[in-house]
């Protein structure tokens, strides 16, 4: 046994210095790959799935054009859910809970002759370790809109002006960007491992 060991370290002895290094730089590189491969394909096979289920709904809001006043809800089982885009949850008794840091809804209006008044009825994740939220609206690529929520504003709901400029195709893409959702889990309010942003009801639509 003692033979043995002492020439396996004449053979460790043996390589220079530098190759132990290049072979520990190329298992590092190796290793970075790996990882940036794999976020790679998680952020793609997300952005897939998000197309699919924007594409659906464009498909829905063009099967169904709404007139206004319009008032839409997003239980399970309530009009609102095939307007849902990608970055949402399946829909839950009262609402739909955000899935990652952008949502969409798709609508498409018979009215597109004015301005119009949209709000957007949504309650964010909030809790002890993670008490502020930032929610920023734009609808066809056009900010209308960003909210900061903290408890003491959680339930407020976020309004604004779409300008006849914005809408007058009739299609609206409305977009929410969530600064930081979070999971329960993460923050040790329960075992719920989503990332939650907001919880969307509601959303209301009028002419100005």
């Amino acid at each position: 046994m003692r033979m043995g060991t002492a020439k396996t370290d004449l053979v460790l002895t043996a390589v220079p210095a530098w190759r132990r290094w290049l072979l520990l730089g190329a298992l590092f590189a190796l290793g970075s790959l790996y990882i940036a491969a794999y976020g790679l394909f998680v952020l793609k096979s997300r952005n897939f799935i998000d197309v699919q289920r924007n594409g659906r709904a464009t498909e829905f809001a063009r099967a169904h054009v709404t007139a206004l006043p319009l008032h839409m809800t997003f239980g399970e089982g309530q009009s609102g859910t095939g307007a849902l885009g990608g970055g949402w949850y399946n829909p839950e008794g009262g609402g739909v809970w955000s899935a990652s840091t952008d949502a969409w809804i798709h609508l498409s209006i018979a009215d597109g002759d004015s301005d119009f008044d949209l709000q957007l009825n949504a309650i964010p994740f909030l809790v002890r370790h993670h008490s502020r939220i930032r929610v920023t609206v734009d609808v066809n690529d056009t900010v209308l809109g960003s909210w900061e929520r903290r408890p003491t504003s959680a339930g407020e709901p976020m309004r604004m002006r779409v300008p006849h400029s914005t809408a007058r195709s009739g299609r609206l893409i409305i977009h929410l960007h969530i600064d930081k959702p979070a999971s329960p889990r993460q923050v040790g309010s329960s075992d719920d491992f989503r990332q939650l942003g907001v919880f969307l009801t509601s959303l209301d639509l009028v002419s100005s």
